[in-house]
């Protein structure tokens, strides 16, 4: 029985909320009460009420015979207390309009900007609205109190500022909202613009177009004289004289000339000012009249002297620019016009400080100046690399094998950086290589190769594993550096390239003063040699550096020409950094 009861009650609820909500049942009398909040940066009205009954919320333009809507209209149901409104145009004039949800329910409003300065200028401009007509310019504003404070004046425009030519105020008409300018006797050029002031913040804008006009001027300086012409479709009379230009006004210099067109062209010849004033010269239709000047600045030379010195400083101006931007290409390699497009494996062959911080600036610069996937097992040793696993998790020799593959695959370029330490190693790798072919484990050595030339990183890894404690990957390896065993597991795979006579891309590279071509052994006297940084330059061209324009064939004779004097220019910038590294 209670069960049924507590049913009923809450279909009743259900059933009067729904009818209020549709407006069956009457609304209290009165106006609803509410509190807000305002966030100017937002342009945004919260608003707060006690829950009850259905309210409807909105923010509109307080005006004398009617309001005009601010924002879209929010409906606040009887279980929620509040409500953001969203405003246009952030104006002093915004008011909160709040009624109960019913077609003849009582408005209350609340005003928080009434009699306070204007918060965003730019407000004004944007909701103002400006029509063109005939012979009339009217200006419709959001605010009434906004109307009186603006103030607005013809001006003439230049090309970064306007000059004030007419007071607008004198031949306008106020009514409520509205301003209205009669145009009839305004002189519609297409730079006679409209410039309204507020609050200091000044908005320009031109609404006449171009024809609207009856005449053009032209004019021509002469040494110690400024000519005028003027061109009428119709009989008019014109005035011309020299002012003295600034951002405000043109100051009147001289005597005004004036004359009748009743030729329809009328020619003015003005005596110059001195040139170190700079004049510019106005214009205007005296009969019939029309408001405003135009104002026309031509343009000075001293001398032939003087045109010389700015040639000149031109064509320097431009030299230092190219300079400039040659420089900043050849400094942004990949995000620039270079780059090195196939991977790189780089194998060091000593422990010395000086050999492995060459080989690491080597590196870094292929990488990070020219954009190279370089494969090095100094930076693969321990920490995982995006070019592939660590060295740590398939050991030195699996490791390299892979790497030499796929670069060779991938038709990129294996690097081998010389020392003196790789010449003795060499020889005691050879010697025992010998001693080997003699010795019982002649079989197991042949089939070596055959098992290090694995697919995957499962069987490498299950080679290291098996093999781990034999006595041959104990003579090819250290426990706590991977330089020797990579080094000398790049000796074996070139070895056996050249035995082969495969065709694969090997160089290798020598540091200036430490070593020289000389120490490189005769098996490998085809293998190319580069002493580095004398030779950065045909380097990084033989590891195939491309211009980024090398793809259009019709400038491919040019874009080769640039991309060699590109690498000699970064060549040079290279190797002063590869230098500053060792020191």
């Amino acid at each position: 029985m209670r069960v049924d009861t507590t049913l009923a009650i809450i279909v009743v609820c259900l059933l009067l909320d729904s009818a209020r909500s549709t407006g069956q049942l009457p609304y209290p009398r009165g106006t609803p009460r509410f509190n807000f909040t305002l966030n100017e940066s937002a342009k945004s009205i919260t608003i707060y009420v006690e829950p009850g009954y259905p309210i409807n919320a909105r923010a509109v333009y307080k005006r004398l015979n009617r309001n005009i809507s601010a924002g879209p209209k929010e409906l606040i149901n009887s279980n929620v207390s509040s409500a953001v409104l969203g405003i246009y145009y952030w104006l002093p004039c915004i008011c909160v309009e709040a009624y109960y949800f019913g077609y003849d329910s009582k408005r209350h409003f609340k005003c928080p900007l009434t009699n306070s300065i204007v918060p965003d200028v730019n407000d004004v401009w944007d909701s103002t609205v400006i029509k063109l007509e005939s012979n009339s310019l009217a200006m419709t504003f959001q605010c009434p109190a906004i109307v009186t404070e603006i103030s607005t004046a013809l001006c003439w425009k230049h090309d970064s500022y306007c000059t004030v030519v007419f007071d607008l105020s004198l031949v306008e008409r106020v009514q409520g909202v509205k301003r209205e300018y009669n145009t009839s006797a305004v002189d519609k050029h297409p730079q006679m613009c409209v410039q309204r002031t507020l609050q200091g913040s000044n908005n320009i804008s031109c609404h006449f177009k171009a024809g609207m006009s009856s005449w053009m001027v032209d004019i021509e300086p002469k040494s110690r004289s400024i000519f005028v012409y003027i061109n009428s479709t119709v009989p008019a009379k014109f005035s011309v004289q020299l002012c003295k230009l600034n951002q405000t006004a043109c100051a009147s210099r001289g005597q005004i000339q004036s004359l009748d067109t009743k030729q329809r062209i009328a020619t003015f010849q003005l005596s110059m000012l001195p040139v170190e004033e700079r004049p510019c010269v106005q214009v205007w239709q005296t009969e019939p009249a029309l408001h405003g000047r135009r104002i026309f600045c031509p343009r000075y030379t001293r001398s032939s002297y003087g045109v010389y010195a700015v040639t000149f400083l031109v064509c320097v101006v431009i030299t230092i620019a190219l300079g400039i931007c040659f420089n900043r290409l050849t400094k942004k390699g990949t995000a620039g016009w270079l780059y090195i497009q196939r991977p790189i494996l780089l194998v060091c062959s000593s422990e010395d400080y000086v050999h492995v911080s060459s080989v690491c600036a080597l590196a870094s610069i292929l990488q990070g100046d020219l954009g190279a996937t370089v494969h090095l097992a100094l930076w693969a040793q321990s920490v995982q690399t995006p070019h592939g696993t660590r060295v740590a998790d398939v050991g030195p020799l699996p490791w390299l094998y892979g790497q030499w593959d796929t670069v060779i695959k991938a038709q990129g370029m294996v690097l081998i950086f010389w020392s003196l330490d790789a010449k003795i190693a060499y020889k005691k790798w050879w010697s025992k290589k010998e001693s080997i072919k003699s010795s019982k484990q002649k079989d197991f050595i042949s089939r070596l190769p055959q098992k290090m030339e694995y697919s995957t990183l499962t069987e490498k890894y299950e080679y290291r594993r098996v093999d781990k404690h034999r006595s041959l990957t104990k003579d090819f390896s250290e426990p706590c550096s991977v330089v020797k065993p990579v080094f000398k597991a790049a000796l074996t795979c070139l070895m056996g390239a050249l035995q082969e006579n495969k065709p694969q891309k090997v160089a290798f590279v020598s540091l200036h003063g430490h070593n020289s071509s000389k120490d490189i052994p005769k098996a490998f006297k085809g293998v190319p040699h580069f002493c580095v940084p004398h030779q950065f330059s045909g380097l990084i061209q033989e590891l195939g550096v491309k211009i980024r324009l090398s793809e259009n064939s019709k400038l491919h004779c040019w874009t080769r020409l640039l991309s060699k004097v590109l690498c000699f220019w970064l060549a040079k910038r290279l190797a002063r950094r590869f230098q500053g590294t060792l020191q």
